[in-house]
Parts: C-alpha cells; structure tokens; sequence
C-alpha cells in the first residue's frame, strides 16, 4: 500500500511554495520597516497585508515564527540530499578490489560534491522556483527513481542559495570544501533533533487534549513515547546523527592521509 500512496511530502513543488510563502512574509515585514511602524506591535490582516493569508490575521511574533519554521524545512531538504550524496561517495566501493574507497579519494569526492558550479541546472532551478502555482501531484511511486538525478540537482540549487543562512554562525573564509560539508551536516543533525523533538511534542499535546475532551481516549491511543510514527522520526533522527558521525571519521582518516603525503 505504502508503495502506490507513500509519496514524499517534502519535495521540489512543496519547498518552492514554502520558499515562496517565506518570501511573501520577509516582503511584509520589510515594508512595515519602511512605513516606520513599530513591529512588534504589527497585525498583519486577511491577504491585502500578505498574499495567501486568507482571512485570517497573523502577529509580528508568528511572522517571524513563520519565517524560521519555512527555513528549517527548506534547509532540512537540501542537507538531506547532500547527506544521501556524501553517504553514497562514503560507500562507494572499487570495482577492481571490492574494498571501500580510500580515504584521500573520499576527501576528494566530497569536494566535488559541494561543487557548486552547474549553470544550466541552476538556471532551471531558478526559474522553477518562483513558480506560484500551488500543491501539485508528485511523481508516481513507481517513475520516483527515474527523477533522482533532478532531485539532487534541485536540492542543490537550494542548497547554494541558502547556505550563506545555514551557515551564519560559521567562518568559511579559509575553510576547505570537506570541512564546510562536515559544518551543513553537523547542521542537519540539529535539524533533525529538533523536527523529532516537535514531532514528539505534538503527539503529547494531542494526547494531554485528547484526555481532557474525548471520554475514553486514553484507553483507546496510543502514548507519543509508544507511537510509531513518533519512534520512526526519533530513529530516523539517531541515524543521521551516526552517519554523520562515521562520515567525519572517514573525513578524518582523508585529512591524514593527505597530511602524510605532503
């Protein structure tokens, strides 16, 4: 059943529109600046204020919520597929002996990775990108292997775009293209803590309302600490964090090997 109905959710259209609907809340934001109004006293109503809003009202507070909320999942996309392409270069293996890559040779795979530098893919993307025309069906589950080339090359169009964001707080000025991929990794593991952790979070709120409206719902749910969907996201979360743990060991491996050849 999974295999006709599993689609993806977080894929090339719902990152376009989430990367949209950021735009639209950063435009908002930059034009009560310019008003002189103070912001943290904003209310922004119905659509005239923000396209898409509806009929609804949104607070300076949930703006700037909205915002990060956008850039964590856009940002978890894109390092998701750098994680599945530095994991692929780690298990890699020669044709001729059947051993694992070496690790100078995987130094060298990761920098090709985060080589940035394919125009015409980017210009695709690029054009695809402000594309406002709504959810749209994804690939059919059986045609989804046959788009993983497009895939990587979309989430590496937005993973150049944003990582002068996912990287604030980091200085790259002299770092080497495999320690910048070590710094987007060890970015994806607090990314995924932290979606496992809300994830975790909702569940028991649903569970603490559920109690207090619904007779009976205790004996008949299952405890976020029990529920399958909340363990698969915590376990999903504890292998990124051990992959990427065995990744900067072979990383490690590479910068020795490098140092001792020089």
């Amino acid at each position: 059943h999974d295999f006709y109905t599993g689609w993806t959710i977080l894929r090339e259209n719902t990152i376009q529109m989430c990367y949209n609907g950021r735009e639209e809340l950063i435009k908002a934001g930059n034009h009560v600046q310019s008003s002189g109004q103070a912001s943290g006293q904003t209310i922004f109503k119905t659509d005239r204020s923000i396209p898409g809003l509806g009929q609804n009202y949104l607070t300076e507070s949930g703006r700037k919520k909205g915002i990060q909320a956008y850039s964590n999942t856009i940002h978890l996309y894109a390092l998701r597929g750098l994680l599945l392409k530095t994991e692929a270069a780690l298990e890699m293996r020669h044709k001729s002996f059947g051993n694992t890559i070496a690790p100078r040779e995987f130094c060298h795979r990761l920098e090709s990775i985060i080589s940035l530098h394919q125009k015409e893919n980017e210009q695709l993307s690029a054009a695809s990108i402000g594309d406002d025309g709504g959810a749209l069906w994804p690939a059919l589950p059986w045609n989804e292997l046959d788009e993983r080339h497009h895939l990587w090359n979309f989430q590496r169009f937005m993973l150049k775009k944003e990582m002068p964001d996912i990287l604030k707080d980091v200085e790259t000025n002299n770092l080497s293209p495999s320690e910048i991929v070590l710094h987007l990794l060890d970015r994806l593991v607090v990314l995924e803590k932290d979606f496992a952790k809300r994830v975790f979070k909702s569940k028991e709120r649903d569970d603490a309302r559920g109690k207090t409206t619904i007779p009976g719902y205790a004996a008949s749910h299952v405890r976020a600490e029990n529920d399958a969907v909340v363990k698969t996201v915590l376990e999903e979360s504890r292998r990124v964090e051990k992959s990427v743990a065995d990744i900067k060991s072979a990383l490690s491996g590479g910068k020795r090997a490098l140092e001792s050849r020089l």
